[in-house]
């Protein structure tokens, strides 16, 4: 028996995170029902993505994606049964990588499976994720190159065409292999998606445990300048990427930034809807052409998140200094009272033997230790231990 691979290609931004989330949270349910989502870390697929593509991710080498294509490619070999494999860059993969994967996974029965969504919820979701992987683009620089379309070159297109990505792995697998789902409109079932999702791969998904909450959401017009306030500060190179990725994308944006409350949305001026609408039907007559299957709706990629005519919405180029230094201050205290609370907890642990050092107190060792390399750290933790006792700010330096 021939058993059927599922390959995960995107789109970003198409609740990818979550589904990848819910797969690897629930990895053993799906063992026991014969699937393999193979990877005990749930950055095995991103990692085998670069090591496939052969790329650096925001321009920074990561070592670890060393051999993960390999060892993933094995993984599913050594399984008798279906597998899946999922990672959005997978969209990015030009036509020899995508030759690779159908190679390394040759003798099964490869099937691709692309996520869409409405790109009017796309585009701010991107601009916003390309900040907090340390990008300086403005949101008037962002809005008039994507506008451009495909052809007019701006690099959120390499991820988002939609058609392009059908066209390359069709040639491949055969339009009647490639599965379109469509991601519903906000406000409705979380569970839909995966419900969608899991009726395309063949998942028994009411199976599932809810997985702990793990954030991805979008956040405001302040808390993206505070992060470009960051990417400013770091532009010398003062921190390495590694700590940057562990500190700001996936400690200080979603555990601190995303819970503000009142925060300012920012949408696509109504003049997107050309554009758009334009996208949407290009991608619907690939579909068709090739004869994929949809699963969900393709109306739901109409443009729904946009500002109406004559609607003045929020500019998130345009947020005001005072802005940023009071949430950047508001920032610092409950990092240091997030600090206070876990000295707190580790000060109440029983000690067995050698002194249990905590996730978080290693986390701090790996600060400390680049404040001693990093003028820029070094006063970050200045600011950190002074606010213990007081928080001021000085008029006029927009410093905190």
């Amino acid at each position: 028996m021939v058993h059927p691979i599922y390959v995960h290609v995107g789109l970003p931004k198409t609740g990818t995170t979550s589904l990848q989330w819910w797969l690897h949270w629930n990895r053993e349910r799906l063992a026991r029902q014969g699937f393999l989502y193979p990877g005990d870390r749930v950055n095995t697929h991103w990692l085998a993505t670069l090591d496939l593509q052969r790329r650096s991710f925001a321009g920074h080498r990561m070592p670890a994606a060393e051999g993960a294509w390999t060892s993933l490619v094995e993984q599913i070999s050594a399984w008798q049964g279906p597998a899946l494999i999922s990672h959005e860059l997978l969209a990015a993969s030009q036509p020899a990588k995508v030759g690779k994967v159908v190679q390394d996974l040759a003798g099964r029965e490869l099937h691709v499976v692309l996520t869409v969504r409405d790109l009017s919820a796309v585009a701010p979701a991107t601009w916003q994720e390309r900040a907090k992987n340390g990008r300086l683009e403005s949101w008037a620089d962002f809005i008039e190159g994507i506008g451009r379309g495909p052809a007019g070159g701006h690099d959120f297109w390499r991820l988002q065409n939609a058609s392009a990505v059908l066209r390359r792995w069709s040639k491949h697998v055969g339009g009647e292999r490639i599965h379109v789902v469509t991601v519903p409109p906000a406000g409705g079932d979380r569970r839909l998606l995966l419900q969608r999702f899991s009726e395309v791969v063949g998942l028994d998904h009411a199976t599932f445990e809810d997985p702990p909450p793990r954030s991805n959401e979008s956040i405001g017009a302040v808390e993206v300048a505070v992060v470009k306030r960051f990417n400013e500060l770091l532009r010398g190179g003062s921190v390495d990427f590694d700590t940057y990725h562990r500190l700001v994308k996936h400690l200080v944006v979603p555990d601190f930034l995303v819970r503000r409350p009142a925060q300012q949305r920012f949408r696509l001026p109504a003049s997107a809807a050309g554009w758009i609408e334009w996208e949407v039907e290009r991608t619907r007559k690939t579909i068709e052409r090739l004869g994929c299957r949809v699963v969900g709706d393709l109306d739901e990629l109409a443009p729904r998140c946009l500002l109406a005519a004559g609607e003045e919405g929020v500019d998130p180029d345009a947020v005001e200094r005072d802005q940023v230094d009071r949430a950047s201050a508001e920032l610092i205290i409950e990092l240091a009272d997030a600090l206070r609370r876990e000295r707190r907890r580790a000060a109440q642990r029983p000690v067995a033997g050698s002194a249990r050092v905590s996730a978080m107190q290693r986390a701090k060792g790996r600060v400390v230790r680049a404040g001693e390399r990093s003028r820029m750290v070094g006063a970050a933790l200045q600011a950190w231990r002074w606010s213990r006792r007081t928080v001021r700010r000085e008029p006029g330096s927009g410093r905190v």
